[in-house]
């Protein structure tokens, strides 16, 4: 049960970090209902999808993000860049890290410290992902023409326990420097 609870949370926390990342960029976006979520592949356009891995003493799994190229190209456009002249796998594979980077700043605080990997980055038609061994779950998010669909997955070490906070994090701006 406490794996379902962590899981639970860091759900929640996903969706506040997805939310203030876009948010920061000048983009509305809100969480679909889960009936909306579209499989990877089911659209017309050709997905992009980009897979970073994180881990920590009590946790390990990945984040996965799909999107088609229009919608990485909306993101670009309302950033004030070129579509043509940027990289779309950079784009979203930089997007899932600094997705992941704010879901990190929310489970510090909790005692609940992850590493991120670098992303991945593919595209296709009909794309198909496995399932991973644990608990897993998508999260739809729509902005303005434009949808995403994040995946979430996890394996808890035995016993973990990860406390919701009232405190809101103060994780690092983007400008500001972090040194280790």
């Amino acid at each position: 049960m406490a794996d379902d609870d962590a899981f639970s949370i860091m759900g929640r926390y996903l969706t506040e970090a997805a939310t203030e990342l876009f948010d920061s960029y000048g983009m509305s976006v809100r969480r679909l209902p889960d009936q909306t979520r579209v499989a990877p592949g089911a659209t017309p356009d050709q997905s992009i999808v980009a897979v970073i891995g994180y881990a920590g003493d009590k946790v390990r799994g990945a984040l996965v993000l799909v999107a088609t190229r229009s919608a990485v190209e909306s993101w670009l456009d309302a950033l004030g860049e070129n579509p043509q002249n940027t990289d779309l796998f950079d784009t979203v594979g930089e997007f899932s890290n600094m997705m992941l980077g704010r879901l990190k700043a929310r489970l510090s605080p909790q005692g609940f410290p992850i590493l991120l990997s670098t992303p991945t980055t593919a595209s296709g038609d009909a794309l198909r992902l496995s399932k991973p061994p644990g608990p897993s779950s998508w999260l739809a998010f729509g902005g303005s023409g434009w949808r995403l669909d994040v995946r979430i997955d996890a394996t808890f070490e035995p016993g973990v326990v990860l406390q919701e906070s009232d405190v809101p994090s103060t994780g690092v701006e983007s400008g500001e420097m972090l040194l280790f």
